[in-house]
């Protein structure tokens, strides 16, 4: 059966590679489009910094439906606060935008669709913001990696007096060490947009502009998790071998793997908050904690004919991260108006600022 784990996901991949459909010749009548999300939910309005897969379908003149058309086929222009990550035969891929302004009255993602080759007319797809959805400001650090597990040992067959050791299992790898959170600085203001007061979040060295809805946000710049070590692996049990007449030889349990040790949490960045207005910092909840150290790796096992002969050495747990510092100041408004100078955005009114 382990077998066929490995091979059925292949089979799949060249069985898809084999149905695609070329489109570039064809007379193309429509195509429909939709969005989905890593989950597979098909989704109208788009949240920032994620990945989505686009999903087409295109109808021929004759009436017919081709659900798998060559995606390579398609091109992409004029991406608006998108990315086009990947683009297979049966897969297109994009990711959002971290920055979320964009002028009032417009939507924030969008992109221009055409076949390559085929005079089927330019089509352009507009997307809106999450507005519910976008609740927080990522530059937190990545997690480490866990450690792998050790091989277990051979069993002894105990067939002969020279096979009655199990061989030994191997030591589980160490965890990788978790990312540092981002240091960041956030200028807060209001902001008038198309009608109603937003939050403005300007990352000044970032170069990052952001505008949500006069809610809480959280500012995550926690520390990566450190990698778990992985487990040793077990020593290879032990058989006797019956020496009849003679006594019998007996078993010995092989040497068991060391678990590996878990690595330390990344640190968490600084966190400074920047606002005319001190009450706008109530709507922040800013998250600069280090982050967890891994576990170490449990031990590896090892027995002779039953019972538990030999034990590895745990694995060490990694230390938590350090806790970044978080800072709120208040600043004057000749003080916002030269931060407000820097920003480069297309749409961006200084005058919508409400102080």
């Amino acid at each position: 059966m382990g077998r066929f784990k490995y091979i059925l996901p292949l089979l799949v991949v060249m069985i898809l590679a084999a149905c695609v459909t070329g489109i570039q010749d064809m007379q193309i009548e429509s195509i429909e489009m939709r969005i989905e999300d890593e989950e597979g939910n098909r989704v109208e309005e788009l949240l920032p910094n994620t990945l989505y897969s686009v999903d087409f379908r295109v109808r021929d003149s004759s009436g017919e439906l081709h659900v798998n058309p060559n995606y390579r086929d398609f091109r992409f222009s004029n991406l608006d606060h998108l990315e086009l990550v990947q683009q297979a035969r049966f897969s297109v891929k994009m990711r959002t935008d971290k920055s979320t302004f964009h002028p009032a009255g417009s939507d924030l993602y969008g992109f221009n669709l055409a076949v390559k080759g085929n005079p089927y007319p330019r089509q352009s797809y507009s997307f809106p913001l999450n507005w519910d959805g976008f609740y927080k400001l990522d530059y937190s650090g990545i997690d480490g990696k866990d450690g792998d597990d050790g091989g277990s040992g051979v069993s002894a067959s105990g067939e002969s007096a020279d096979d009655v050791e199990g061989g030994d299992g191997e030591d589980g790898s160490d965890g990788t060490r978790g990312y540092p959170g981002e240091d960041v600085t956030l200028v807060l203001s209001r902001y008038r947009h198309d009608g109603q007061q937003r939050l403005l979040l300007y990352a000044v060295d970032h170069q990052q502009l952001y505008l949500s809805e006069m809610k809480e946000m959280v500012i995550d710049a926690s520390g990566g998790e450190g990698g778990d070590g992985g487990r040793g692996g077990n020593g290879g049990t032990g058989r006797t071998f019956e020496n009849d007449p003679d006594p019998d030889v007996p078993g010995v349990a092989g040497d068991p793997g060391d678990g590996g040790d878990g690595a330390d949490g990344g640190y968490g960045g600084d966190i400074t908050l920047l606002a005319v207005e001190a009450r706008l910092f109530n709507y922040i909840d800013a998250n600069a904690a280090g982050g967890d150290g891994g576990y170490g790796g449990a031990a590896g096992r090892a027995y002779a004919d039953g019972d538990l002969a030999k034990v590895g050495r745990e694995g060490r747990d990694g230390h938590d991260g350090r806790d970044g510092k978080v800072r709120f100041k208040t600043i004057t408004p000749q003080e916002m108006r030269e931060f407000l100078r820097r920003i480069d955005a297309p749409g961006f009114e200084p005058g919508n600022i409400l102080y």
